[in-house]
């Protein structure tokens, strides 16, 4: 439970409302978090995506994101729905999915994302052409700093 806060982070993060439906009011599709036999890694996520929010409308989501992490219950019972888990209703399941997701929300906040850039090998033309989607990374980054 842990493991699947901590990607609900990274999904409320980069806006992914296709995965798990924490911050979506969608069924989401459990089938993009698969379970691993690996106890230092015990879910791999697929099919990524950034969902992009207009600058007119940034303010808006990133209360909404900020709103949902301090509160997860009901993000939660719609996660618990997706992955067909009622376990997950259990209390020592929500604590676990709320440390996970706090851990989440804080390694994005520690994140130095011109650095992650730099580290990357991905050529500038493409890091200049994804633009809008990096400096939307950044505000969230940012809203999250300030508000949690």
């Amino acid at each position: 439970m842990r493991a699947i806060g901590r990607l609900a982070a990274v999904d409320l993060f980069i806006n992914n409302v296709d995965r798990l439906p924490f911050a979506a009011e969608n069924d989401g599709n459990g089938t993009n978090v698969l379970l691993t036999s690996d106890a230092s890694k015990p879910v791999a996520a697929i099919d990524h995506s950034v969902g992009l929010i207009g600058v007119n409308d940034r303010e808006a989501h990133a209360e909404r994101v900020c709103a949902l992490v301090k509160c997860p219950q009901a993000g939660l019972a719609r996660v618990a729905s997706c992955l067909q888990e009622c376990v997950l209703a259990q209390p020592e399941c929500l604590a676990a999915f709320e440390s996970g997701l706090n851990d989440g929300i804080a390694a994005i906040c520690a994140l130095d994302i011109d650095a992650a850039l730099d580290a990357s090998f991905v050529p500038q033309p493409t890091i200049e052409a994804t633009k809008e989607v990096i400096d939307f990374l950044r505000f969230m980054q940012d809203q999250l700093r300030v508000n949690l």
